[in-house]
């Protein structure tokens, strides 16, 4: 072969050595987006800006690359909102920062994906009511959930929970998700307690108001399928409500849901997942898979994945694992049943809370394995094809 045939050759190589690399490339940007690693911080991990700060350099640094922050938890707010009052864990007034601010710009200088998590139906938690004449359990009283004795729900140790059949608490929940979409550079919502309050001691079924019970036009008792599918609708309604708010408000964002673990507990609680998936009502599911078992957190895994089409995050309870080992376990599991990442419960099961009456959480020496086992395990490369 002559000199031009040589040097022809030897082009032609470099061609396809130039375009088998662009053709690489192309793949590698075109290929699965990067495994979701998130953590859920609670409102009781917090109280000040340095707080939040040291939460997200915490959470880099075990190698998380999403935050759910929660920024409100029973019909108050933990940022600067127009339309409820402030958190009386910030004092009940503005306490002169704002969280949801701070987290933003963390987010940001740490490269990691923020959600702001609210909680949807509960409107106050606790056995005295809220200071503020302003709240909304005070301004609204119809809107408490009312039981089949035909009272309102009462105040508990837990949560006295919003009536999502009612038009006007299902527009203003959308207005609340749609302030934080417009007025925050989060890349999504995150809703928890999407459902229905229940009362498993003595059975109560809520729901029984008035304006439910115009709305189904029957016997509750007499027709308990029918009762049942009307209650999913009106949990469903309300998030298609506040999906259309977000988008409006900001196209660009997010809505997520943390759901029950189960087809069964989803059910008992009018949570009709699959349903919001397949109608395009939300990004993302994150399936509360919590359990000690391994097998059976596997179990449900699997059947958890098949709510799609949307991605499904297993979310994966830390705070159960009396071993720092069964957390990066259940990690393992989730990946090899295909999940596309997962979300650990929560911040506290690896730092100090501020509040850590309000979870009472495991020591110091336990949350320290916990860190060193997350932060390896996560330092691996992704491996999924």
């Amino acid at each position: 072969m002559g000199r031009e045939g040589i040097g022809w050759s030897l082009l032609g190589s470099m061609v396809l050595a130039v375009l088998a690399t662009v053709g690489h490339l192309r793949r590698e940007r075109h290929g699965p987006p990067p495994e979701v690693r998130a953590v859920w911080v609670t409102r009781f991990d917090y109280r000040s800006a340095g707080d939040v700060a040291a939460i997200f350099a915490g959470a880099a640094s075990l190698g998380f690359n999403r935050v759910l922050f929660q920024v409100r938890g029973e019909a108050d707010a933990l940022y600067a909102s127009r339309l409820e009052p402030w958190s009386e864990r910030l004092g009940g007034g503005d306490p002169g920062w704002d969280p949801l601010a701070e987290a933003v710009a963390a987010a940001r200088r740490r490269g990691v994906a923020l959600e702001a998590w609210i909680n949807l139906m509960p409107l106050w938690r606790g056995t005295t009511p809220p200071r503020d004449p302003a709240h909304p359990y005070r301004l609204h009283p119809e809107w408490v959930v009312v039981g089949r004795d035909g009272r309102p729900q009462a105040l508990n140790a837990h949560y006295t929970s919003a009536n999502p059949a009612r038009e006007d608490v299902r527009a203003h929940l959308a207005a609340v998700a749609a302030e934080i979409a417009s007025l925050y550079d989060v890349d999504a919502v995150h809703l928890d307690y999407v459902r229905y309050v229940t009362d498993l001691a003595d059975g109560q079924d809520f729901g029984h108001d008035p304006v439910s019970l115009a709305a189904f036009g029957g016997d509750p008792a007499a027709e308990p399928e029918a009762w049942g599918r009307f209650k999913r609708d009106q949990v469903t309604e309300a998030v298609r409500a506040i999906r259309r708010r977000v988008r409006d408000a900001r196209p660009g964002c997010a809505l997520t849901a943390a759901v029950f673990p189960t087809e069964a507990s989803r059910a008992r609680v009018c949570q009709d997942a699959g349903r919001w998936a397949r109608e395009g009502l939300v990004d993302a599911l994150y399936p509360m898979l919590y359990d000690r078992d391994d097998a059976q957190f596997a179990e449900r895994a699997a059947q958890a994945l098949r709510l799609g089409p949307v991605p499904v995050y297993p979310g994966i309870g830390a705070f159960q694992h009396p071993e720092a080992e069964q957390t990066v376990r259940q990690v393992e599991i989730a990946r090899a049943a295909g999940a596309r990442g997962f979300a650990l419960f929560c911040y506290a099961s690896f730092f100090p809370s501020r509040d850590a009456e309000e979870i009472p959480e495991h020591d110091d020496a336990l949350r320290e394995r916990r860190r060193g086992a997350v932060a390896e395990a996560l330092s691996l490369p992704d491996r999924r094809d």
